[in-house]
């Protein structure tokens, strides 16, 4: 079965810039693992608090200043 996936690209290349897992990121929001995994695949949404919590860690780390609408912007893929 072929399914199309929204994917976050930004944020998923700066989460692995600053070397974290999903798992990791999973700590940073306060969820779990697979929770995490869907929000990132675009299978649940992502709530407020955790994009800005998400936000915060990547700003923090990379020493940028990249807004929300950078890091979430969706693209479909198949």
């Amino acid at each position: 079965m072929n399914k199309k996936y929204n994917v976050f690209p930004k944020l998923i290349e700066c989460r692995e810039l600053i070397g974290y897992t999903q798992a990791d990121m999973a700590a940073v929001v306060g969820v779990g693992r697979e929770t995490y995994k869907k929000h990132e695949r675009g299978e649940f949404d992502f709530r407020l608090m955790e994009m800005l919590a998400i936000q915060e860690a990547i700003n923090d780390n990379l020493q940028t200043n990249l807004t929300l609408d950078e890091l979430f912007r969706m693209e479909k893929i198949v």
